[in-house]
């Protein structure tokens, strides 16, 4: 496993996850809209979250950031595993809170910068349930492309089958995407929050790479 190491931007600090965080982790393990179309259900006692955020801080993972705004951790931007040929997958996840102010896509082109030009990778992976709109948002700002729709997956905390929608992201469409993100905040353009049909219209348009799982 890797050591996490401290970025900054504009707004924000990444870091590692601290004990002291167990209050805002919580927040967004025990919410039920957070975790909506997450794998896993809310946790409903605060013992969990705790027994999971030592789990995590004693056993280093991949890296974990904490995405930390005014000393409030309001998210963590996640690479949850290493892939073949140079990729890894991510995660992320954020207190309802925060959202609609750009912070998480803020946070993970810092995080993916550092991935991409500092730690040698040459793509990334995501996976999401195709029902959760603001997630592919994201990943379309991002850069990402859809390459593969996983139909009837059986989510086995959940007990629920869904469709997966997999999304791939080259190291060169990151750095048009990190271009165009770093031209919008230099002319003090506002990245609005995302509205269900706008939402809808992202979707349509995401370009559909390949319908072949791409993994390697």
């Amino acid at each position: 496993m890797k050591d996490t190491p401290t970025l900054q931007s504009e707004r924000l600090l990444l870091r590692p996850l601290l004990p002291e965080d167990l209050d805002d982790v919580y927040e967004w393990t025990s919410s039920f809209t957070v975790t909506r179309y997450l794998w896993w259900h809310p946790n409903r006692d605060r013992s969990v979250t705790e027994k999971l955020l030592n789990k995590w801080i004693r056993q280093k993972r991949n890296y974990s950031w904490a995405v930390v705004k005014e000393k409030e951790v309001i998210g963590e931007v996640q690479v949850i595993k290493d892939l073949p040929n140079k990729g890894f997958e991510f995660g992320m996840i954020s207190k309802e809170s925060s959202w609609g102010h750009g912070y998480m896509k803020e946070a993970i082109f810092r995080a993916f910068e550092y991935c991409f030009e500092d730690a040698g990778y040459e793509y990334g992976y995501a996976e999401s349930d195709s029902r959760n709109e603001r997630s592919h948002h994201v990943l379309s700002v991002l850069g990402f492309k859809l390459v593969e729709t996983k139909k009837d997956v059986l989510i086995e905390k959940k007990g629920e089958t869904i469709d997966v929608y997999c999304f791939r992201l080259t190291k060169e469409d990151f750095r048009k995407a990190l271009g165009r993100f770093k031209e919008a905040n230099t002319k003090g353009m506002q990245i609005k929050p995302i509205t269900t049909a706008v939402a809808k219209e992202i979707r349509a348009r995401m370009p559909l790479v390949s319908q072949t799982k791409v993994k390697g």
